[in-house]
């Protein structure tokens, strides 16, 4: 099993290695690596799970709420449900 687990780590170790370099890039077409995208705080990607979650929260609580009955009087002044 280990012998297993250490041939998986050399392979994707020599991929990814190979893979950086640009002119086997170019040969399989894939995108050059561009400059590094800025960094996210810790606070930035908590405010985007927060709102995220929120929206979803908010979507499937909406779906599940039964339609709202509205209360009418009724002429001898007692409230009736429609």
């Amino acid at each position: 099993m280990w012998l297993s687990v250490a041939a998986g780590l050399v392979v994707s170790l020599t991929q990814t290695r190979l893979l950086q370099i640009p002119s086997v890039r170019a040969k399989f077409g894939i995108m050059p690596i561009t400059a590094a995208l800025p960094s996210s705080s810790l606070l930035d990607t908590y405010r985007f799970a927060r709102r995220y979650f929120q929206q979803k929260f908010n979507q499937h609580a909406q779906s599940r709420t039964p339609p709202v009955q509205k209360l009418i009087k009724s002429k001898s002044g007692k409230a009736s449900r429609k």
